[in-house]
Formats: C-alpha cells, structure tokens, sequence
C-alpha cells in the first residue's frame, strides 16, 4: 500500500475501539466518575438493558459534565494512558499494508489529546472517510464542544447511529466493506463492539466482547497487548496461498481473495478478454512467477484460441505451477465449447479439477477425466456477505408483488423477450405485481440482426408501468443486493449455463427462484421452481414458465439465510479449496 493510496483503494482494514482498547481503562468512565454532575452510572445501566440508544446515553453524560476544556485536557494526561504497544501496532500495520481505522463510541476532545503524537484525523462523513490518503489515523467517533456563552458542553453525532453504538459501527464496517475493503480485522472490548465483530471477517477481543463472541458463536481472538495481536496477523498472512486466479474478477472468485487464506496475485484482472494479455511473455512481465503459488482456471478460456490457451498451460507447467481447473456447469461447455477441445485441455494439464455439483462432476469423469483420480465436488456458498444483506434489509422492506431479473449482458445464453412478456401476461399474477430489470449500458451481446431486434423489442417492452428498468454502466454488488433483498422472487430465464452466483444471492437475500432447468440447480437449493425449457419458446413453455411464477407467488416471503452462511462457505468451500491448493504446492513453492 502506498502512502498515496487513499482508504477506499485498500485492500485491508484493522478497526479498532478506543475506551479499554487502546487504552488502559475506559476514558469515558473515569471523564464521568470525576466531573459527572448526575448519577451517570444509571443512565449506562439503562443503556445497557436497552432502554435507551447509545445516542441519547451520550447525550445525557455530556450534560452532566461540569468542567472546563483546560481542566479536562489536564486530567486525561494525567489519568488515562495508551497501551505502551499502541503505537508499534499502528506502524506494523503500515508495514504490512494494513490501513488502521479507529472507531469510537466516545468523543473526539480525548482521543485528540491522548494521541497527539500520531497523525489522526476525525472525518466528518462516510466520503470523508473513503477520500482519506493512508498515511493518516481516521477516528470516526462523535465530536463534543464547549459553549462559552452556557458554560456547558454539547455533543454532535457526525455518523449515523444504532441502538447498540453511536457511531454505527456495523454500518462503518459494511461501508468498507462495500469500498471493496477485502479483509476487516476487528480489534474490541466492549458493548458497544458487538456488531462491529459481527460484521468483520476476523475479530480479536477482550473481556465483555469476549464472552459476547463466545456466546454467539463467533471466532475471536483474545489478546492483552497489541503485539499478541500483530504476531497473529503476522502468522496468519505467512500461511497464505497465493493465487493466479483466471479471470479474477468474477463475483464468484472474489470471495476467495480474503488476504487471510488466499491472496491473488491479480486482483480485478480479465486475462482472458484479449489475446495480447494470455501469453507466456505477458504473464512473465505482469505477474511474474514468484509471485504465485497455484494457478486456478473458471471461466472464458473459450474466449481465446484453443493454441493460445495450450501454449500458456505448458508455459505454466515449465514454471513448475499447479494449475487447478473448475468447471462450473455442462451447458455452457457444450454451447461455447462444441467440440470439447479446450476441455480436453484443461483436464489433460490440470493437476486438480473441481466443479460445483455431482452431475457435473459425473459428465466431466465419463466425458474428460476417466484416468484422473477424481473430480472434487466443492460447492457455491454465499455472495453476499450477511452483515450487507442485513442492514439493507432494515432499510428496504420485502415486496411480495416485486420479481427481479438480473440479466446485465445480452449475451446469447440469456432469453430475455418472451419471459418479461409472459409475465406481463400472466393472468395469475395480481395486477400489481412488478418486475424490475437490471441490464448495463453498452453491454456485451452479438452483432447480428436478431440480436438487434431483440434489443428493440426489449426497448419497448420495459417501457410498460409495471416495470422497472435499472440501467447502468457497471453495476456494483450493492444495487443487486438492494435489488434482490426487496424482491419476493428472482426470475432467471436462462438457455444454458447454471448462473449459480445468482441463485446464491437469492438464498443470501431470501429470494423465491424461478429458473428454467437447464443447470443443476436442485443440488444447489431444493426449492427453487424450475420450468421445463424447450428449444423453441412456445404456447406449452410459455404454459410452464407462467405456472411457475404463479407457483411462488402465492409462497408465504423468504427470510434472508443469515450468518450461518459465513461458515457454511468457511467449512464446506473455501477449507477444500485450501486442502486442494496445499497438496498441490507440498514442496514445490518457488
């Protein structure tokens, strides 16, 4: 991380808590104990009990103070003294690209006074926060002055807050989260730490947020100083694999770049988009060998000549690189791939071969793997992280007359004509159900005509009223999210493909599905509604498909699946992934 890099660009984030954190002993506690004009110990209890928010607890110790800004900046650097490792943690952070984050439920006057000798900076704003340069400490805490005229002191709440935390400290966790932060490492001790641990991927802890964690089945860490903490992490990232990932920008594989257990060598890459970027002398200046340990091939290797794709797996061979190959359905292999060449390929080079179902794992051994020594069945798991889908549903209600089809690209797998007719038509469906379409601008799709008056008659069918066009360029995780959180049901209309990514973030989002049965989606949720596809779309496909919509129309809305998704993924996915990827590198890491 550079030390121009701003906070929004990086990969990593340590949040930290502040009162019996970073310091010895609660700040606020003992600010209260001594200048307190009030019992303030019942006005915590009451907060504490959830009587009354965070906010209107701090609002009510304020008023209680009776003691000027001179005495109380005495006072603190008298009695309250930072941990003495404090300051080796945040530079260790730096050092290992980790940018600190201080987020505190107490006021800005003595985190100021008590960390002069660092350079922290108190934004004002979730933007203020993504804009600051990484060469800074950013406090997100609440700001307190003193009013000469009433000789009282007041406080203001820059952030939103919670009933639990003021600032929201769940909610500062998912907006880095949703700045594209990778790995948040959540460093607390007290009440008001609760859902920031929830919401962070790793969590080291002390005393109330400990037993917190423990009860909630939550994996922390309990550390006394700040260099237990930096030795773990230190210990963590010398354990990571690294990885080659092709593409690495997939919804799908980017769950894997946690910087804990996987890192990617080429974050955000499409290596496979052009023919310049998929050969031996590219991959040698951009991502040169010893920066990668395993080579792990998804998706649009078909985009490239069948020569051009042998001439970099033998490339990766001579550099001694275990190349992983996931097939992530049939359908799309025999569409875009007829003749099985690139598939003969792949699984005569892999040295290790997943896909995400048993039937798919049944054709590719009969098909292409019979003398390998199996294929690894790991499945799909979440999308969308909890602690997102959690909060937007606070925001966004469910609507049961609201289907979403996501279809983004145009491309040639997707039928998007007859199925947003057939549900305008549906005689069974109340007239106020809606359909909401997301698409991006300019997307990719055939230059044919077909194609062309397809795209006309699209035009004209989503000018009706009971639909809803989201049209954009690129379309971030958090409008899909949104999007399928508010939405009954999920429409996916494919030709082939399994488009299994989106049945999962139906599950993530407490979506209905309804899906062609083209894929093996039944493995993946037994209850999706699946219509029988035909080649041709007519009056008996059109029959099945408005039976399904009316089928989980009158289904009683889904829930969202919740956190126990977060270690469905850790156990049953990214563990095997790791199993995989050590056998494969015993004794040949470069």
């Amino acid at each position: 991380m550079t030390q121009s890099e701003q906070l929004g660009a990086t990969d990593e984030v340590v949040v930290c808590d502040f009162d019996g954190t970073i310091t010895n002993q609660d700040a606020c506690d003992q600010i209260l104990a001594t200048f307190a004009n009030g019992d303030w110990q019942a006005v915590g209890k009451s907060y504490e009990e959830g009587a009354i928010s965070h906010a209107e607890m701090n609002t009510r110790f304020i008023e209680m103070l009776t003691v000027s800004p001179k005495e109380l900046e005495l006072f603190i650097k008298r009695n309250i003294k930072v941990r003495e490792d404090f300051n080796d943690f945040i530079l260790a952070c730096k050092r290992l690209g980790i940018m600190p984050v201080i987020i505190s439920s107490g006021w800005d006057s003595y985190i100021k006074t008590l960390l002069s000798d660092l350079n922290v900076v108190f934004p004002k704003s979730l933007e203020d926060l993504s804009s600051l340069q990484s060469d800074c400490l950013p406090v997100v805490c609440n700001h307190i002055r003193f009013d000469e005229a009433s000789a009282s002191w007041q406080v203001e709440f820059p952030f939103a807050g919670s009933q639990q935390s003021s600032p929201d400290k769940t909610a500062i966790v998912n907006h880095l989260r949703n700045q594209g932060v990778k790995n948040i490492i959540a460093v607390g001790d007290g009440l008001s730490d609760r859902g920031m641990a929830r919401a962070a991927d790793l969590v080291f802890s002390r005393d109330i947020l400990t037993e917190y964690c423990k009860g909630q089945g939550i994996e922390t860490v309990e550390f006394d100083t700040f260099g237990e903490v930096e030795s773990a992490i230190e210990d963590i990232k010398s354990k990571i694999v690294r990885l080659l990932s092709l593409p690495s920008y997939h919804p799908y594989n980017k769950r894997f770049d946690n910087r804990r257990d996987i890192a990617f060598a080429n974050p955000n890459s499409d290596c496979f988009a052009e023919k310049d970027s998929c050969t031996p002398e590219y991959f040698e200046k951009n991502y040169p060998p010893e920066g990668y340990d395993v080579v792990h091939i998804h998706f649009e290797y078909y985009l490239i000549p069948v020569d051009v794709l042998e001439n970099l797996l033998k490339y990766f061979k001579k550099k001694n690189k275990p190349i992983v190959w996931t097939c992530h359905d049939r359908r799309s292999l025999v569409e875009e791939s007829p003749v099985g060449e690139y598939e003969q390929l792949l699984s005569r080079y892999a040295d290790g071969i997943t896909t995400l179902t048993e039937g798919c794992s049944k054709w590719l051994k009969l098909q292409y793997c019979p003398a390998k020594s199996g294929v690894k069945i790991i499945p799909h798991g979440y999308l969308a992280h909890p602690s997102i889908v959690e909060e937007q549903a606070k925001e966004v209600p469910k609507d049961r007359n609201l289907f979403t089809m996501l279809i983004g690209d145009f491309r040639k797998s997707k039928e998007f004509i007859h199925s947003i007719r057939d549900f305008l038509e549906c005689e069974d469906l109340s007239e106020n159900a809606r359909l909401q379409i997301i698409f991006r601008t300019g997307s990719t799709c055939p230059d044919d005509s077909s194609t062309k008056e397809r795209l006309r008659e699209f035009q004209e069918l989503i000018k009706n009223p009971r639909i809803t066009a989201i049209c954009m360029e690129n379309i971030p995780d958090e409008v899909i999210i949104k999007a399928f959180v508010s939405s009954h049901a999920v429409i996916l209309p494919y030709l082939w493909g399994t488009h299994s990514g989106q049945l999962e973030m139906a599950r993530d989002c407490g979506c209905h599905v309804v899906v062609s049965d083209v894929g093996y989606y039944k493995e993946q949720w037994n209850t999706v509604r699946t219509w029988a596809a035909s080649q041709e779309w007519d009056l008996d496909q059109s029959r099945r498909y408005q039976e399904a919509l009316t089928d989980v129309y009158i289904r009683e809305p889904l829930k969202p699946a919740g956190y126990g998704r977060l270690k469905e993924f850790e156990e049953n996915i990214l563990r095997p992934h790791l199993e995989l990827y050590n056998n494969l590198t015993s004794g040949r890491h470069s």
